[in-house]
Order: C-alpha cells, then sequence, then structure tokens
C-alpha cells in the first residue's frame, strides 16, 4: 500500500478499487472524524486534477499537482495526530490499571491543584493527608503535611437550617426522652484546671448514681459549624512524630504550646495548664502517654479517640454495641466476648 493509501486510510482497512484507487473501508472512534475529513480533501483534490470537479468548488486551486502537495501534508498530519493521541490513550489507560493510584492520591493531587488557589482549602487538605499519614503510621509524611497548615486559620464547614448539622441532630434534637451525654471518666480523669472540659461538656440538671452527669456542650445549635479540624491537632501530630523520632525536647515544646494558651482568636478549646518540665517527661515513653492524653481532650468529638487507641497499643476497654450472631459466624476473627450470645 501506498503512502498516499496510508494517509487515507489510517488505523481503518483499506481495499483497492477497479480502478486502482484506494478506499477506505471502515475506521471507528474518534479516528474516524479526522480521517473522513482527509478522505474529502484527497478526493477534491484528485478529482480536480481529473477535470471532474467543480471549478465552482475547487477554484480551479486543486488542479495544479502543486497546490496539492500541501494537501496531502495535512492529510498525513491529521492522521499522525490521531494515531498518537489514540496511542498514548491506550497507554494511559494501561498504565492506570497497572499502577492503580493509592488512597491519598486524590488529596495530594488536590493539593497541588489548589496550592496558589485558596490557602484555607489547602490548609483543609494537608491537614486531612496529616492525619491520614499518622492513622497509617507514615510519621515522616505526617510531619511534612502537618507542617504545612498554617496555624492562625480553622476551616469549618457551615451549616444552615436546611442542611442540619448531624451532631446536633445526634446530641440535641433526640427528645426530652433521650439525651447523649459525656462520659464520667473524661471529666474525672482531666488534669485539674483544664479549660477544656467547659469547653466541650457542662453539667446537667440529671443526677445519676454516682453524681451530677455532663451534657456535651458544643453543636447545640441547629447551624453550628462543625472543623474540620483543630490547629492543635496538627501540632500534636508534629510533637508525636518528633517523640518517636526520639526529639523529645522539641516534641515537649509543642506539647506545651497546647496546654498553655488560655485564649485564642479562634473557637477552640484552649487548655490553660502549666507548662511541662523536662522532669516531667522524662522518657520517651511518658511523653508519648502525654501525647494521647492532649489528644483526647484536645479532639474530643472529632472520632479520632479509637483509631488513637489502636495505634498506641491501647485496651480498649468497653463494647458498647455486640455484633449479630450472623456476622460472628461468618467471621472467625471477632472475639467471642463482642458476639451476641445465641
Amino acid at each position: 500500500m501506498s503512502l498516499l493509501a496510508i494517509a487515507r486510510t489510517g488505523p481503518g482497512r483499506a481495499a483497492e478499487t477497479a480502478d486502482g484507487a484506494h478506499t477506505l473501508i471502515e475506521s471507528s472512534g474518534r479516528r474516524g472524524i479526522p480521517l473522513k475529513i482527509v478522505d474529502w480533501w484527497w478526493d477534491s483534490s484528485v478529482r480536480a486534477g481529473e477535470g471532474e470537479a467543480d471549478p465552482d468548488e475547487s477554484g480551479g486551486a486543486a488542479s495544479d499537482p502543486g497546490t496539492r502537495f500541501p494537501y496531502l501534508l495535512i492529510a498525513i498530519g491529521l492522521v499522525v495526530t490521531a494515531l498518537a493521541g489514540a496511542t498514548a490513550w491506550r497507554w494511559h489507560s494501561r498504565r492506570a490499571v497497572r499502577d492503580p493510584p493509592g488512597d491519598d492520591d486524590d488529596l495530594s493531587t488536590g493539593d497541588r491543584h489548589l496550592e496558589a488557589v485558596h490557602g484555607a482549602v489547602v490548609g483543609t487538605i494537608d491537614a486531612m493527608l496529616a492525619r491520614y499519614y499518622l492513622m497509617t503510621e507514615n510519621y515522616d509524611a505526617a510531619f511534612t503535611a502537618a507542617q504545612r497548615v498554617d496555624l492562625s486559620l480553622m476551616s469549618v464547614y457551615p451549616f444552615t437550617t436546611s442542611d442540619s448539622n448531624p451532631l446536633w441532630n445526634l446530641w440535641y434534637n433526640s427528645g426530652n426522652a433521650f439525651q447523649m451525654r459525656a462520659e464520667e471518666a473524661f471529666r474525672d480523669e482531666a488534669e485539674a484546671g483544664d479549660e477544656r472540659i467547659d469547653y466541650w461538656t457542662e453539667e446537667a440538671d440529671i443526677e445519676g448514681a454516682n453524681g451530677p452527669l455532663d451534657h456535651i456542650l458544643r453543636y447545640q445549635e441547629r447551624t453550628a459549624s462543625f472543623p474540620f479540624y483543630l490547629p492543635d491537632e496538627m501540632r500534636l501530630i508534629m510533637a508525636e512524630v518528633h517523640a518517636r523520632r526520639g526529639e523529645l525536647e522539641r516534641a515537649r515544646e509543642l506539647v506545651n504550646e497546647v496546654r498553655t494558651p488560655c485564649t485564642s482568636p479562634l473557637d477552640e478549646p484552649v487548655a490553660c495548664l502549666p507548662p511541662l518540665e523536662a522532669s516531667d517527661v522524662p522518657t520517651q515513653d511518658a511523653l508519648l502517654d502525654e501525647i494521647l492524653r492532649q489528644r483526647r481532650y484536645e479532639l474530643y468529638l472529632t472520632g479520632l479517640r479509637w483509631s488513637d487507641l489502636k495505634r498506641f497499643g491501647e485496651p480498649v476497654k468497653y463494647a458498647f454495641v455486640q455484633v449479630p450472631r450472623s456476622e460472628c459466624d461468618r467471621n472467625a476473627n471477632v472475639p467471642a466476648e463482642l458476639c451476641v450470645t445465641r
């Protein structure tokens, strides 16, 4: 087949007619569009050269062999472009199958795309990356992401009356007969003077068997905004990474940045506690225990406590909801004490 035939048919099949002219038998997808254009251009020029084209349509230009050559170059260029595009798409598709994206690809890609657009949005993405990497124990990556977050900002999700806050619905819109309360140990095990207790909870006018109960104070209003992250979470992430690296002094400094503030321009909890001295947390284990304690009181209601306990190897003391027996029968790894008895 001649170069002319290749230019006309491209990836489709070509057949030679009785008069020796090549005709396009088939082409498919987007490649068919440029090939039809090529076919039309070439047929017009050939007919004009043979005296078959209408002079009004061709303008007499295509009848000159010298003017047909640019048409051929354009045709070849269109076919090559179409083939290159199709090849690149097939290569990309095969590569995507061979190398599926990681769990954090969406966040890290979005971070790069938004970097020059909205600082608060980028901070939220970096905070989510830092949290994800911490949970997966990729501590170096967690530190890098947390370090990028602007701690003078706080990103919140604004709720409206038509888009109600699910936490408000869960804890305060449950009717008079059923109210969610804070765990008694949350107050009992807190360090004396920790002002975050009164940020998160308040005493309820209900007396329990062991004393007064606490209401959850946050998100009482239907339109209460919920923070995507708290700035001190990033400080505690960096402190934990420093501690795990053995950099205890820098870790203690970051913990004190969480403990000591008594006010904040942001709507965030402040502990207003005295700073820790080196003698208070002399070992790596002691400092990690303090970081876990600070995460408990700083990140209350954020849903991170369970993953923290798992990550630190702490035992889970209570199982409040038993696993259905049918689920336990299908999964032998479920502890028997968590299963509903027959």
